[in-house]
């Protein structure tokens, strides 16, 4: 048996706004066990919000809420996505197992604290947003939290909306994106320009953007570039700009400096190698420093 993940809501009134047909895949995950508190530093953004419903995306679940009061962070937008892939966590430091992508978790028409990690990156539709870990907050009975499924008062007793407040922020950690449109500036504002070939498209996903495996030709701007056991690196770059077997000069920013992904740096990003004219002002650019 698993542990009732998130001490969810034992209703059956969520209801989803629309379904794609596509598959959904089963994760199980592992993470290791933190406190309320670190929960807290480790977000952007909190909120309370109202749940209205979801939708089964190729990733899983993106639960959709209206915004109402930000209480950290900044939240821009009217509609919260939180997304969560179907499957089970293992916390490894305790055991305790929780489920993730259920549809009974949240009530329609309720109010509930978020605390969020929220990344808005040029390949999504809208910013998404996830959870730390397992916690679950009503907003009209915050007291009865809760956090792997006990009480978050016995990982913290103190005043949530005071914490909320007076935490740092994190550092932004969203794939940076150029809005320049002229080349010389493109060019200075990105990490990495590679010369590589597509070679495998995994999984075509229902956002902006798709992730391909590609194999590394060369290297016209940058350092060391990390790629995966297999010898290949993964480019995230907008729908439609690539054929699988081609060969492109792409511009592309890092995820992390240990990260073998990266993503693409600007709208003008992404060069067939047959664009010879691009491609020679690109390596002028390069030269010039």
């Amino acid at each position: 048996m698993l542990a009732a993940g998130c001490s969810v809501s034992a209703n059956d009134d969520s209801i989803p706004i629309s379904e794609n047909d596509v598959p959904l895949l089963y994760v199980e995950s592992s993470a290791i066990q933190i406190s309320f508190v670190e929960a807290v530093e480790g977000s952007n953004c909190a909120a309370i919000a109202e749940y209205i419903g979801y939708t089964e995306i190729s990733g899983g679940i993106r639960y959709e809420f209206l915004k109402k009061e930000v209480l950290r962070g900044d939240i821009p937008e009217e509609i919260i996505y939180l997304v969560s892939p179907i499957g089970r966590t293992c916390v490894t430091d305790s055991g305790y197992i929780y489920e993730n992508g259920r549809t009974d978790t949240y009530a329609v028409g309720d109010e509930y604290l978020l605390i969020l990690q929220r990344l808005d990156a040029f390949y999504l539709e809208h910013p998404q947003c996830v959870l730390p870990t397992d916690i679950f907050i009503p907003a009209k009975d915050m007291a009865n939290g809760t956090m792997y499924s006990e009480p978050i008062s016995k990982s913290y007793d103190g005043d949530i909306m005071k914490l909320l407040r007076d935490t740092k922020l994190p550092e932004d950690t969203s794939p940076r994106f150029s809005k320049a449109e002229d080349m010389p500036a493109i060019v200075a504002e990105t990490d990495l320009i590679l010369e590589v070939r597509i070679d495998v498209l995994p999984v075509e996903s229902d956002l902006k953007g798709d992730s391909y495996y590609c194999e590394l030709i060369d290297i016209l701007k940058g350092g060391k570039v990390n790629k995966m056991d297999g010898g290949h690196i993964i480019l995230t770059l907008l729908k439609g700009t690539v054929k699988i077997g081609d060969r492109y000069i792409v511009l592309v920013n890092r995820v992390d400096e240990g990260s073998s992904i990266f993503t693409q740096s600007s709208m003008k990003s992404v060069f067939h190698v047959s664009d010879t004219k691009a491609i020679e002002e690109i390596k002028e650019l390069i030269a010039r420093g």
